[in-house]
């Protein structure tokens, strides 16, 4: 029962109430008693002419008595069954009383328990969420460490078996060519190293080179390097001399003398990890490494194979 349904029997019952106390309050009046009158006898008197000769003639008058005139109340019969339905309906009142009392009572407390519920039932509800954002930072915390720790096991695999990928020699000409060279390099790394590519570019002759895919399967084992000369299309594949953001020519000679030769290599190993690996060549030093191998999304062929499948796409004439 909703509160609006509540009030509404409340006002029914109170109306009913009313009504049947008006009813025997005017059932009690009209029964409560009747007067009569009763004995009612006329006043009479007989009159006596004297004839005595000695006596004065008169009439003299004898009042015959008259008997009381008596007023009596009676009780109607029904007057008993009246008061005890009175007082039935009486206690039946008093009980109606009680127990609407009883039920505004009950009916408070309902909304009481009604209301200390929704707070019990809201404050359960925020506990539990609660409890759930806890769980949820606590599940996302051990999944963070876990991938962590997941990475740093990975990072420990890739660099036990990363190739390493190092120049070893001078560039030797190839007969009487000018556009190709070849040297020897060497994986001084435990994995292999496969797609190796480089580009080696000259401060001194402005030549740009490369060299074709290479593998390097046996750890320190020598490989030849065969270099070709690939400059009339050095401004469509390089046009601001950078790739990936390193430049193809080395860093403003200030430290070592002769410095013109850089060597860039590319390369991936067994774990699909690429790597580019960065080297510039001195007349007073040989080979130095500049920096460490770093991982990269690209390799120098797959770039160049992009830029020159770009490039043709580019000058395909439009119908």
């Amino acid at each position: 029962m909703n509160r609006r349904s509540y009030k509404s029997l409340l006002k029914r019952l109170a109306i009913g109430i009313i009504f049947s106390v008006f009813i025997i309050l005017l059932t009690v009046s009209s029964n409560f008693g009747k007067v009569t009158a009763s004995g009612y006898l006329p006043i009479t008197a007989t009159p006596k002419i004297s004839t005595s000769p000695t006596e004065p003639a008169f009439v003299s008058v004898t009042p015959t008595p008259i008997a009381p005139i008596s007023v009596k109340v009676t009780i109607s019969p029904d007057y008993f069954l009246d008061a005890l339905t009175a007082a039935y309906v009486l206690l039946t009142l008093l009980l109606a009383v009680i127990a609407f009392r009883s039920l505004s009572k009950t009916q408070t407390s309902l909304e009481l328990t009604r209301e200390q519920i929704d707070i019990n039932k809201l404050q359960s509800q925020e506990a539990l969420g609660a409890s759930e954002r806890h769980s949820q930072a606590a599940i996302d915390a051990v999944n963070k460490q876990i991938a962590v720790s997941e990475q740093i096991a990975r990072e420990a695999l890739y660099n036990a078996h990363k190739p390493v990928i190092v120049p070893t020699s001078e560039f030797v000409s190839v007969g009487s060519r000018t556009d190709l060279f070849d040297f020897m390099m060497q994986n001084k790394g435990i994995g292999i190293a496969v797609n190796t590519c480089g580009a080696i570019t000259s401060t001194d002759t402005g030549e740009f080179y490369r060299f074709d895919e290479t593998h390097f399967l046996v750890p320190d084992k020598l490989e030849k390097i065969s270099v070709i000369s690939i400059k009339p299309i050095l401004d469509f594949m390089f046009p601001d001399r950078e790739f990936i953001g390193y430049s193809i020519y080395p860093q403003p000679d200030t430290n070592y003398k002769g410095t013109g030769i850089r060597l860039l290599v590319t390369y991936n190993d067994i774990f699909e990890n690429k790597y580019l690996v960065i080297f510039d060549k001195s007349d007073l030093f040989g080979w130095r490494q500049i920096g460490e191998p770093k991982r990269i999304q690209q390799r120098l062929d797959e770039y160049l194979v992009e830029k020159r499948s770009r490039i043709e796409h580019e000058q395909q004439p439009t119908s």
